[in-house]
């Protein structure tokens, strides 16, 4: 994509600014002042493909309405499109008629690339080149990616690096945490000591703890039957307490009911019935009693309202005189503005007759001129005007035309003479860096050289002839034998541990075996077997006894009952003096447990030692015999390990200065093969141009003479094209200016002949000058409108006078119709009779009004009249069903009487259902039952010390229950032969957890430091392509003071570029100068865009003023770089150094280049 024309409409500092672009050149560089609005195109070029943001600083001085950013774009393809782009939410794309387009019409061109990726890439300034190339360079950035993949591989050493931390971090670290797996076995380590140490106590408390333990049980037992019968009790009085108010209620309501037995017959809701026929009867006698009063009232008012018929029937001719009074008055008060305006407009025209000549009473009506006669010399006046400023303007420009190609055809002999009018073929460009180059190859000879002597004596000492001998010597790898020294360390440590280890357990099995002959030395021990047999004996021998008792089957034979007796006390005998033995022989079979099981762990872990010793011992010899079998010839010259590992670092070191000696020689001749035609053109350039070298001077002072000598020419061709371009350009326009001025001259003369005609029309001579024929016109178009104006005035005074006449008429004809005694002053008379007429109509209204409403009244009040008499006989209906006068106290008084029974039916009823809300389901009766009478207080004493009582017990069984537990934990501690057990296999279970933990993190160690070396290994041999081309763009820029870009990866992980010097030491960018730094960004940026260019349409590259940082020589390698690379991508270069410019004239000269130079607004 390419970019022809950017148009700017009220946006920044523009209300328009046009920047045409050329076609014809890749690379554009457009010059201009600060204030000239280079940053303003780049922000724009910005807007048009990504849209105006909403809030945006370029709005600051025109606002938003109006802004608008139109260019003309062409595709890869060679096709055209114009766009335009307003600020906007939606729709804000269009074509050049204003037509809207969708966003999508660029997707084609933009492909993936969004703004933030513009601004990075495509679109820089001096700010935004540092910190996109800071953000490109970061871990995450996109050359930072591609440093970490450099060789395909190191993205995924690097995460099993992180991977590799994170797994021996949970394994174990010098500081202690509970989450690292070491530490975890180690926890539960001490924890199983401490229980295998627990267990190891005497048992000579049992007994006491199994009758705690009954008795603790017994105690709940009892506890919580006292809890339930207290909780019985609390259930039956707090219903009690609920239901005995509502019971009392009751009985109360039951006797208060019986009082009105005599009106039991009538309705619930008769006391409703009596109360709605009163209220009935006192609003129909009260709303006739109102209906009869007002209905007298009203009829007195209609009969006095009189109307006078002839008022009435005048109704029209008042109206009439009435309208046209309305228009007398009005203009009465109208006439004296009317004769002042006359006198105003009058007075307007004393001018235009002064400058006429004329008397001031003089008629112009009939002197007033056309309005094309006016226009015409109004017209003739303007084009006069005019024309004197363009002929002094004709004048001035034809004479500094003149000036000006005189100056250039100067300009053009001088370089003639020079002989700058012809281009050379060579640029100082092509041998700025050759005498550089040529001592490069010198040294880097030296260097070689040197380096190949200091190989080949450490060749020498390590008693080697050649070195295909010793790269031919099968050797391990320094690296392998430090690995194979770690792992037989290792392996040898754990042999010695396990040694010791067996040397501890065979001590204490011998301890133990010692404590068991001691304990079995006085005699059998009572133990819980032998007590179990005694019991289980003891128990066979009662067991017929009983037998016999409860079959009533008893042996007659006094010697057999005797016999069995005697069996059966003898075995109680036996196992209560074994159950006494026992207690008292506690300690001792504790102390026999104890050794008996210290004896067996001891065993099960000398066992398991000798079979570790001896895994280990083989897995050394293993190693050793096969790392021995690999390396036969150097395990032979070098049998320790130590001795061979200081040879193979030795020769891994001479046989890395070997490849770097033969490298240095490569590339030296590679120089020099490359270097060989840049030479022989050097050679021909000296003859082109007569620069010939002197005796004694050395090469780089031919190289500095020869390019001093191309530079001069180079600018005094330029200078010459641009002069001749100059020259070429006035001579054209001199000739255009002396004909415009000749033409202006013939024009002149003919415009005075027309000028006198013009003024014979108005009346004048021609000794008017034109600067004042604007006011004689001006004069005559403003006396048309005010001689109309005074016309109009004079006939609307003429119609005033008609229109009183008029009215005097008709009031004098009505007032003797109607027989009135009238004023003098014709507008008093009228209102008189206005008045009049509205006294009588107001009267005719009110009786025509009030004549409905007489007629509705009597219709109302003989309603009332029938609504009363049925009310009466409502309440006689009533009495004489309640037995009572048809009085008003008799039936108020029944209504009482019924409304009070009714309250206490509902009372009753709302207290039966409380009653069983709150009886649990129990009758009335048995309630009253368990009530018996008692006073509600008491109840409620009672339910208090219940309350206080079930408290008490609920204490009594937490504490019951917590001592019961804890007797029959100590019980069943007891009775927990297995448990010490169980500790033992647990503390061993994390001692082998502990040395795995400690294996698995030695084995990622050692893991981590061989891929730490792979990963450097790796670097070194393989390189991205782009971070490749990026470190030949970058020494192209700094004339091979850099030779290229390294890659590394920091000691946090983090990737990093280094500058390498064409001397081999490292430059990291913190430590590189302020242009330096710039020209590695810039050259990061360019190989990126050629990689973006090969799978898509290129975008225009845009750069202001990002050479502020370069030196000359940099600056004009950097124009040679983007001229290069402006032939794929379309390149912008703002600038405001004119030594930029300069330095790109030669470009320009070559066709690589167009120079665009713009002014500041």
């Amino acid at each position: 994509m390419q970019l022809t024309e950017l148009t700017l409409e009220r946006y920044g500092a523009f209300s328009e600014r046009i920047l045409p672009i050329p076609t014809n050149a890749g690379l554009t560089i457009i010059y201009g002042p600060n204030e000239a609005g280079k940053s303003t195109c780049l922000a724009a070029i910005s807007d048009i493909l990504f849209g105006i943001p909403e809030r945006t600083p370029h709005a600051s001085l025109f606002g938003y309405d109006g802004m608008r950013v139109s260019a003309e774009l062409v595709d890869a393809d060679g096709t055209a499109l114009t766009l335009r782009r307003r600020r906007g939410r939606v729709r804000t794309l269009s074509d050049a008629a204003g037509t809207p387009l969708d966003d999508s019409i660029l997707n084609a061109m933009l492909g993936a690339t969004t703004r933030e990726r513009f601004a990075t890439l495509f679109g820089l300034n001096h700010e935004t080149l540092r910190s996109g190339g800071s953000s490109l360079l970061a871990a995450e950035g996109d050359i930072g990616r591609l440093i970490v993949e450099a060789g395909g591989g190191l993205r995924s050493l690097m995460a099993r690096l992180d991977s590799i931390d994170e797994e021996a971090d949970k394994l174990f670290a010098p500081r202690k945490s509970s989450e690292r797996a070491y530490y975890k076995a180690l926890e539960a380590f001490d924890t199983a000591e401490r229980e295998v140490k627990l267990h190891m106590v005497t048992r000579d408390a049992y007994e006491k703890s199994r009758k705690a333990a009954d008795a603790a049980t017994k105690k709940l037992d009892d506890t919580r039957a006292e809890r339930q019968n207290v909780s019985t009790e609390i259930s039956v009085l707090e219903r009690l307490v609920r239901a005995v108010p509502h019971i009392l209620t009751l009985d109360r309501l039951s006797t208060a009911l019986s009082e009105y037995e005599d009106i039991s017959a009538l309705e619930p809701n008769f006391d409703k019935q009596i109360n709605a026929a009163l209220k009935l009867r006192e609003e129909t006698v009260s709303a006739l009693t109102k209906g009869r009063i007002n209905r007298d009232r009203l009829s007195l008012r209609f009969d006095a309202l009189e109307v006078s018929e002839a008022f009435i029937g005048a109704e029209a001719a008042v109206r009439d005189i009435t309208e046209q009074a309305i228009h007398v008055r009005k203009a009465r008060a109208d006439r004296p503005n009317r004769l002042k305006e006359i006198e105003s407009d009058e007075a307007r025209l004393t001018t235009l007759r002064r400058m006429l000549h004329l008397p001031a009473d003089a008629d112009l009506t009939t002197r007033l001129p056309s309005q094309e006669v006016l226009d015409e010399v109004q017209k003739m006046a303007t084009q006069a005007i005019e024309r004197g400023t363009a002929l002094v303007a004709a004048r001035e420009r034809k004479a500094d035309i003149t000036d000006r190609l005189e100056v250039s055809k100067h300009r053009l002999d001088v370089a003639i003479a020079a002989g700058y009018q012809t281009p050379v073929e060579f640029s100082p460009v092509q041998f700025a860096n050759l005498s550089a180059q040529v001592g490069t190859i010198e040294t880097t000879r030296g260097q070689a050289v040197e380096a190949m002597t200091k190989v080949k004596d450490t060749i020498t000492s390590l008693g080697f002839q050649t070195s295909e001998e010793l790269a031919s010597f099968d050797c391990p790898s320094s690296e392998a034998i430090r690995t194979e020294q770690v792992a037989c360390s290792e392996l040898e440590k754990s042999l010695a541990d396990q040694l010791e280890q067996r040397i501890g357990a065979e001590k204490r099995a011998k301890t133990a075996t010692n404590a068991i002959a001691q304990a079995e030395a006085t005699g059998p021990v009572a133990s819980d077997s032998a007590l179990a047999d005694a019991r289980n004996t003891r128990s066979d021998a009662w067991s017929p006894l009983r037998s016999a008792y409860l079959d009533d089957d008893i042996p007659a034979d006094t010697v057999v009952r005797r016999t069995g007796i005697e069996v059966y006390e003898r075995q109680i005998r036996d196992t209560d003096d074994l159950a006494d033995r026992r207690a008292a022989e506690a300690k001792h079979a504790a102390n026999l447990a104890v050794a008996r099981q210290q004896l067996e762990i001891s065993n099960i872990e000398i066992e398991g030692c000798t079979a570790l010793i001896e895994d280990i011992g083989q897995r050394l010899n293993n190693r050793t015999s096969a790392f021995a079998s690999a390396f036969p010839s150097a395990t032979e010259q070098y049998p320790q390990l130590s001795g061979l590992l200081e040879f193979a670092e030795r020769r891994e070191l001479a046989l890395a200065a070997l490849a770097a000696a033969r490298a240095l020689q490569v590339d030296v001749d590679r120089q020099e093969a490359d270097l060989e035609p840049v030479c022989a053109l050097f050679e021909t350039a000296q003859g082109v141009m007569k620069v010939t070298p002197t005796e004694g001077q050395t090469f780089s002072s031919q190289v500095h003479a020869l390019c001093a000598a191309l530079s001069k020419h180079e600018s005094g061709n330029a200078d010459y094209r641009r002069n001749l371009h100059d020259y070429e350009e006035l001579e054209p326009k001199a000739n255009r200016a002396e004909q415009d001025l000749s033409d202006m001259l013939a024009a002149e003369k003919i415009w005075d002949q027309q000028w006198s005609a013009a003024l014979v029309k108005l009346g004048l001579d021609s000794s008017l000058a034109p600067q004042n024929a604007g006011t004689l016109v001006s004069e005559w178009s403003g006396a048309r409108a005010t001689l109309g104006t005074i016309a109009q005035s004079q006939t609307r005074l003429t119609r005033m006078d008609e229109d009183e006449a008029a009215l005097q008429a008709a009031v004098d004809a009505l007032g003797e119709s109607l027989q009135l005694a009238l004023p003098t002053d014709l507008l008093a008379a009228t209102d008189q009779i206005a008045a009049r007429w509205q006294e009588h109509d107001a009267i005719r209204v009110q009786r025509v009004a009030l004549a409905p409403d007489v007629e509705e009244i009597k219709a109302d009040c003989a309603l009332l009249e029938t609504a009363d008499r049925s009310s009466q006989k409502a309440l006689e209906a009533l009495a004489e069903r309640a037995g009572v006068p048809a009085e008003d106290a008799p039936l108020r008084d029944i209504e009482r009487r019924c409304a009070a029974r009714s309250q206490l039916m509902e009372e009753k009823v709302q207290a039966e259902r409380s009653i069983a809300d709150v009886s649990d389901g129990l009758s009335v009766t048995a309630l009253r039952d368990q009530w018996a009478e008692r006073d509600l207080d008491a109840l409620r004493g009672a339910l208090s010390a219940a309350q206080e009582q079930s408290k008490q017990f609920e204490a009594e069984l937490e504490a019951t229950i917590l001592e019961q537990k804890t007797a029959q934990d100590a019980l069943d501690q007891f009775a927990a032969e297995s448990g010490v057990n169980h500790a033992i296999a647990e503390r061993e279970s994390a001692a082998a957890a502990m040395q795995i933990a400690i294996e698995r993190y030695v084995e990622l160690t050692v893991a981590r430091a061989l891929i730490t070396k792979a990963i450097e290994k790796v670097r070194n041999e393989q390189q991205d392509p782009l971070v490749s081309r990026a470190g030949e763009l970058f020494a192209f820029t700094t004339r091979g003071e850099f030779a290229g870009i390294d890659t590394d990866i920091d000691d946090k992980g983090q990737p990093v570029v280094v500058g390498r010097r064409k001397t081999g030491s490292a430059v990291s960018v913190a430590n590189m100068s302020d242009g330096t730094r710039d020209q590695l960004f810039l050259a990061f940026r360019l190989a990126s865009l050629e990689h973006y260019a090969a799978s898509t349409e290129p975008l225009p590259f845009i750069a202001d003023d990002i050479l502020v940082h370069f030196d000359d020589e940099r600056s004009a390698a950097t124009l040679d770089l983007l001229a290069e690379f402006a032939k794929t991508n379309q390149v912008l270069l703002f600038t405001h150094h004119s030594r930029v410019r300069d330095d790109a004239n030669r470009l320009e000269a070559k066709g690589l280049a167009k120079i665009v130079e713009i002014e500041r607004v």
